[in-house]
């Protein structure tokens, strides 16, 4: 059977073996004309640009994470489907895998006053390996046959830079306040908490992390969040704390005054069919509150995770209460409460009956995706 090379190695042989693996797959030739049938991006960065993105990703590479601290978007020319944008970019990604190969995950922000068809201003253009291949489009399908559509947008599009083919990518939306405002939710916004995990632990082998990432002593310290609220920050600074209170003193029972239960059964439900409890991890996880309704709902993305269930003492409900032997305190809480262990259960029972009639609906859809990211090389063309 012929290689394909899609996935990220340090071992440069390897890499050359690969590469190789693809030029003389026929496969890969064949297949080729299905990018044409994506959305086209194309990226127009001067000398300055392209110098920047080397450095910014070989200091990357030499201390094994992208520091936030070196960042410096570039202002540049963004080409949508033939039609010229105002841009930014950057590199984007905290692990090796957004930018251990040419073919590099980048960070883009639309001008705010440009027209942007797909109505977002801020999204990732993520190498497909960096999410697992199409585990986030079977992840999507999941989400949409429980009709939830806290979601930011997500599709393959074919991107270019200074003309040179770099393939297919994942271009998804950032979790946003616009994002809820182009889903219909203007009264709601992000609560997120920090990624400092990363700094902390990459720059400090006594830092915050318990084993390397994502969960913290302090994923329920309120001096954990993140985000900016503007007006609005005592109401859901306040919430944030209330939701915390009710874990840390193990009131469990009353956590749907706080929690939009039937919102996280549905979302827990996806991930525990996916036998995934990272993108539910620390700062992984993304909340939205509302205003009117006084609650959290988790925002539903996939980072691409992929794994058999295991059954833990006759339930896989610790599938996504523990991360890497590391107990997660939200969906602890949330299985000790019997009106949402219930709504949880239902949810997966509709997933597994009509799992036949939704798998078959995205088939296509995901067969095509997966003839252009298995026969895209994982390198950007030569120029």
């Amino acid at each position: 059977p012929f290689l394909f090379h899609n996935g990220y190695t340090k071992n440069s042989l390897i890499k050359k073996v690969l590469k190789i693996s693809d030029d003389i797959n026929p496969l890969v030739f064949l297949n080729q004309d299905l990018l044409t049938s994506l959305d086209q991006i194309e990226l127009v960065l001067s000398p300055k640009d392209l110098i920047h993105l080397k450095e910014r990703k070989a200091q990357a590479i030499a201390e094994d994470y992208l520091s936030k601290k070196t960042e410096n978007p570039r202002s540049v020319e963004l080409k949508y489907n033939g039609v010229s944008y105002k841009a930014k970019i950057d590199l984007h990604g905290s692990i090796y895998s957004h930018w251990a190969d040419e073919k590099t995950s980048l960070a883009v922000k639309i001008n705010k006053k440009e027209d942007f068809p797909l109505g977002i201003y801020k999204f990732k253009l993520i190498v497909p390996h960096g999410r697992s291949y199409t585990a986030p489009l079977l992840a999507n399908a999941f989400f949409d046959a429980l009709n939830y559509n806290k979601k930011p947008l997500l599709k393959l599009v074919n991107v270019k830079i200074n003309s040179v083919n770099w393939g297919a990518y994942y271009l998804e939306e950032n979790t946003s306040d616009n994002m809820l405002d182009r889903i219909g939710l203007p009264n709601n916004f992000i609560v997120k908490q920090t990624d400092n995990w990363v700094e902390d632990h990459k720059t400090n082998p006594f830092g915050v992390a318990y084993y390397h990432d994502h969960i913290t002593p302090f994923i329920t310290e309120i001096s954990n969040i993140s985000s900016k609220y503007a007006m609005h920050s005592e109401v859901i600074i306040g919430a944030a704390h209330k939701l915390y209170t009710l874990i840390n003193n193990s009131n469990f029972d009353k956590l749907g005054s706080i929690l939009n239960l039937n919102d996280f059964a549905k979302y827990d439900a996806a991930l525990t069919l996916f036998g995934n409890s990272h993108d539910n991890a620390g700062d992984n996880l993304k909340l939205s509150y509302s205003l009117k309704e006084g609650k959290f709902s988790p925002i539903a993305r996939s980072e691409g995770v992929l794994l058999p269930l295991r059954i833990h003492g006759g339930s896989f409900a610790v599938t996504t209460a523990n991360f890497r032997g590391q107990p997660n305190p939200l969906f602890t809480a949330l299985i000790q409460n019997k009106k949402y262990r219930i709504l949880k259960y239902k949810r997966l029972n509709h997933l597994l009956i009509n799992f036949d009639e939704t798998f078959k609906k995205y088939t296509t859809d995901i067969e095509t995706s997966n003839k252009i990211i298995f026969y895209d090389s994982s390198d950007p063309e030569d120029s």
